[in-house]
């Protein structure tokens, strides 16, 4: 197997033999791999560079992560080492299950998540001296959250699609064309005669894990432990419950 330079050195640094190192499926965005030692395993997470005008998916992973540690252990996995110059971290390894597509969670499963989001916001003034970055998308302006939908609709295209599909595709694409402009003229009309605010307090910004959900979870013996922090950040809430 081919592995990046990260997990090459990291494993050494570990004392971790290569044959017990792995590529774990999923991690679309990322490079994650697991090995290990004598019963204990660790994850090892590589990140793509950022760019200037990119928020930088590592930093915002590692402040959840310090953060929520502070705020909330046991929720989430413990941040052994951090590696900026090979864009990579070293986090505890979790053994449980994965909560399968379209698995029934628990009324227990939906308390731990109420709970957990419940203690990332329970201590603000902590959350606002370790987390300086905004969520994924973390709009603080309804126009802004606008402009946002407007540009997904607008790079929605059928072309790719066969044949059958393309009339019933164009279709729906002026269907939702005209729902959402029909809703942002409304929305548009109440900020302008100032019945509602088109900027949401402050006083109401949430500390978001973004991509929030049980795909994003595992269930083991201590209870349910949340990963994938790489957009997380502060957030409009009412966003951060549609995310979940």
């Amino acid at each position: 197997m081919n592995t990046p330079e990260f997990i090459g050195y990291w494993s050494g640094q570990l004392g971790a033999g290569q044959e017990t190192v792995k590529r774990l499926s999923g991690g679309i965005n990322n490079n994650v791999f697991v090995c290990g030692r004598r019963g204990i395993r660790w994850v090892v997470k590589g990140y793509p560079s950022s760019s200037a005008s990119d928020c930088d998916r590592m930093t915002a992973e590692v402040e959840f992560l310090e953060y929520a540690n502070k705020v909330a252990p046991g929720f989430v996995p413990k941040l052994i080492a951090v590696d900026y110059a090979r864009r990579c971290i070293v986090l505890e390894h979790i053994r449980g299950l994965n909560y399968k597509e379209g698995e029934r969670v628990t009324k227990e499963d939906i308390r731990a998540a109420i709970e957990f989001l419940t203690r990332l916001n329970a201590d603000r003034q902590l959350a606002r001296r370790m987390i300086r970055m905004n969520a994924r998308e973390g709009l603080f302006l309804i126009s802004e959250h606008i402009e946002n939908v407007r540009s997904r609709i607008a790079d929605m295209k059928v072309s790719h699609l066969p044949n059958k599909y393309k009339r019933l595709a164009s279709c729906a694409m002026r269907e939702l064309e005209e729902s959402a402009d029909e809703a942002f003229s409304r929305i548009e009309k109440l900020t302008s005669c100032g019945i509602i605010e088109d900027r949401v307090n402050s006083k109401v910004h949430c500390v978001s894990p973004s991509d929030y959900g049980f795909h994003n979870a595992i269930r083991t013996e201590r209870g349910v432990v949340f990963f994938d922090f790489e957009f997380a950040g502060w957030d409009d809430p009412a966003k951060t419950i549609v995310d979940f």
